[in-house]
């Protein structure tokens, strides 16, 4: 996604910040850091965009639809264009490294994959486990809302707990 922002010709209208977070699993450390220590005011980031556990599976799941309704309805509105493969439930709250994000008012968007976990932590996880099909287009809608929110469409919404 960074490279594809980089090459393309748009020239977004806000920034992009793309980050590689460490020890998720053993306690959020990179993700809370960073939220701690971010590299530009927090009341300037528009929203937080989350993909974790995104190639295996059968269908899209976009999470804090009801934490940001607004933000997970341009989502759905793009998967319904595009990648037709998005389902309907969602939570709130956050959710692995989104999680300081939205604690700090933040709203976010978790994109997983429905049954993404069969191999996690294991040695089973293997390049052939992959669903590749379902991880370009996870990642097509990850890049096409991401570059809804970075041309401005988006007006940062007030996280609901």
């Amino acid at each position: 996604m960074a490279r594809d922002f980089v090459h393309s010709k748009i020239k977004p209208k806000r920034s992009i910040i793309f980050i590689l977070f460490s020890n998720e699993e053993t306690g959020l450390f990179g993700s809370t850091y960073f939220a701690e220590h971010p590299l530009v005011p927090l009341e300037k980031v528009s929203a937080m965009i989350n993909l974790d556990c995104i190639a295996f599976g059968d269908s899209i799941h976009i999470g804090n639809g009801l934490s940001a309704p607004e933000l997970w309805k341009i989502t759905r509105g793009l998967d319904s264009l595009y990648t037709k493969q998005m389902v309907t439930n969602t939570w709130n709250g956050g959710g692995a490294d989104a999680t300081p994000f939205h604690q700090k008012g933040i709203p976010c968007l978790y994109f997983v994959t429905t049954n993404s976990y069969k191999h996690l932590h294991l040695p089973s996880d293997l390049p052939e486990t992959l669903n590749q099909n379902l991880f370009e287009k996870i990642v097509r809608l990850a890049y096409i809302t991401a570059l809804n929110i970075s041309e401005g469409e988006y007006k940062r919404e007030v996280v609901s707990p």
